[in-house]
């Protein structure tokens, strides 16, 4: 079984990256977006969100969300995307699972573009949480980027 994480900047690309590997190869979807929203509701905005996941990485562990995404690919028994893959941590989680598991395969991916574009397509996006100026789409990526918490640090060069 393969396991793709996708990391990425807000506006990047993922979800066309996502949706290419789940149309032309058949893989299924794990969004943590999607596992953070089960517990704070839809169109959560994204700082709770952020906050969230945080706290859960905090109480269980850095790899807490991506492992219970894992658990639902194993019940599946199919190849895997998990998206938005946030903090070192989580990355760590799955190489260990990879190692571990000799029947699972890890590859990791990351995905960005230019700020400005990226905050046009969140505005073409619509969702709830891209509902921001532009001023506010890079302060939020500032508070994404600073901290020093191995629970909360983004991925960057993993």
């Amino acid at each position: 079984m393969l396991i793709i994480g996708i990391t990425g900047t807000n506006g990047a690309g993922k979800g066309t990256v996502v949706d290419i590997l789940e149309q032309k190869y058949n893989f299924k979807h794990l969004s943590v977006r999607d596992f953070l929203e089960k517990s704070l509701g839809p169109n959560s905005p994204r700082e709770r969100m952020r906050e969230k996941a945080n706290e859960l990485r905090q109480d269980y562990g850095a790899g807490y969300i991506v492992t219970e995404l894992y658990k639902q690919a194993l019940k599946m028994k199919k190849s895997c995307i998990i998206e938005s893959i946030r903090c070192v941590g989580e990355v760590e989680a799955l190489r260990e699972i990879a190692k571990d598991d000799t029947s699972v395969h890890f590859l990791f991916i990351g995905v960005d573009a230019n700020q400005e574009i990226r905050w046009e397509r969140s505005k073409i996006r619509s969702s709830s949480t891209d509902d921001v100026t532009f001023e506010e789409f890079k302060e939020a990526e500032e508070r994404e980027s600073i901290s020093e918490n191995p629970a909360e640090k983004i991925c960057q060069s993993v």
